[in-house]
């Protein structure tokens, strides 16, 4: 999924669940920054002190970086949570991603107890980013394996160019035309072998899987599936009920609205998409302020935390300490993401018999 649905549907979402504009705000800001908090070095003040941040993307979602990017300490507990299945009896299996599975529903579980934390907010946004994401990308992996080597993708949309070309283009040398196939040990890594079809709200499509199994997929019932169950788990969050999976979804009305903005923006590029939402969300749902995302300069998250370096050393610019950078939604959003990955790895993976990392 992009921005479109990350920041202004899980904003939607929120505000259905009974969220205000402000928490709304917070909860899709941190569901989208999941894809573009792409540092890893910590951060160095004046005073000595230092914050250790989480990378929870990398620099471009670049999938040709087939061994760079298999970092099982980003792609699996914030893009591609395993499904725990294991029908083809590969063992790898069950590092494919699987719609809200029950490794998921515990991830939700796992952050509605952690409601009362001062980044719960946060926690809450990146959760149900990882949570969309189980749709998005079901039956992908991320992790380097022949499980991902999919081929012959067929569509029918006019605002998307034919996968055969597009995948030739991306991917060059490490693509073989003739065979249709990746070349030596090249295996895509999650959906790059699908490039950005798995991510388009309006696309239905289909492929042949690496064991001959033709699979069709039509995006926006799966995403309008995603967007009911995230409002279920951030309703939940609010009155601290772990049995999320039972409580009231979205209104009739704004699923109608919803799958209404999947279909009729059909472009490729989802900022594209995401200015038209937020138009959408003024003039479609009837909200009087919308909310804003501005991930780098002046007055993004990080901008507020930290302001401009006070000086560079060779360790790394260095800024400067306030009282304030504790309370900010930059730090507390890394909170969030360390207390995620955490318990994703550590805890909830081991609880299904899987250790990633």
């Amino acid at each position: 999924m992009q921005i479109d649905f990350h920041h202004t549907v899980s904003y939607v979402v929120a505000r259905e669940a009974g969220f205000g504009h402000e928490d709304a705000s917070q909860i899709a800001y941190a569901a989208q920054y999941v894809d573009d908090a792409v540092n890893s070095h910590p951060v160095r003040f004046d005073d000595g002190e230092m914050f250790a941040r989480i990378c929870s993307a990398h620099e471009m979602l670049d999938y040709r970086n087939f061994k760079e990017l298999a970092n099982h300490l980003v792609w699996i507990p914030f893009h591609f949570l395993p499904g725990n299945t294991n029908e083809q009896g590969h063992p790898a299996e069950r590092f494919v991603c699987k719609p809200d599975s029950e490794v998921a529903r515990e991830m939700v579980r796992a952050c509605i107890r952690d409601a009362d934390a001062q980044y719960a907010l946060m926690r809450l946004g990146v959760t149900l980013h990882v949570y969309a994401d189980t749709w998005a990308h079901q039956e992908f992996a991320g992790i380097n394996h022949p499980h991902n080597d999919i081929r012959d993708i067929r569509h029918e949309s006019n605002a998307t160019r034919p996968w055969f070309q597009k995948i030739c283009t991306y991917f060059g040398d490490c693509f073989d035309k003739a065979t249709g196939q990746f070349v030596g040990d090249a295996l895509p890594l999650g959906h790059g072998a699908a490039l950005s079809y798995p991510d388009l709200p309006y696309l239905s499509w289909s492929y042949q899987d690496a064991y001959g199994h033709r699979h069709t997929r039509n995006n926006t019932l799966e995403f309008l599936h995603a967007a009911d169950m995230m409002c279920r788990a951030a309703r939940a969050f609010r009155t601290r009920n772990a049995q999320f999976e039972k409580t009231e979804g979205l209104s009739d009305s704004a699923l109608a609205l919803i799958r209404m903005n999947f279909e009729k923006f059909t472009e490729e590029d989802g900022n594209s998409r995401h200015e038209n939402w937020l138009r959408s969300l003024r003039e479609d749902f009837g909200y009087e302020v919308v909310p804003q995302y501005i991930h780098k300069g002046p007055n993004s998250w990080q901008f507020q935390a930290l302001g401009r370096a006070v000086a560079s050393t060779p360790q790394g610019p260095e800024f400067h300490m306030w009282d304030g950078f504790y309370r900010s939604s930059w730090k507390l959003f890394h909170d969030a993401l360390a207390a995620h990955q955490y318990d994703v790895l550590r805890r909830i993976l081991p609880q299904f018999g899987i250790l990633a990392a």
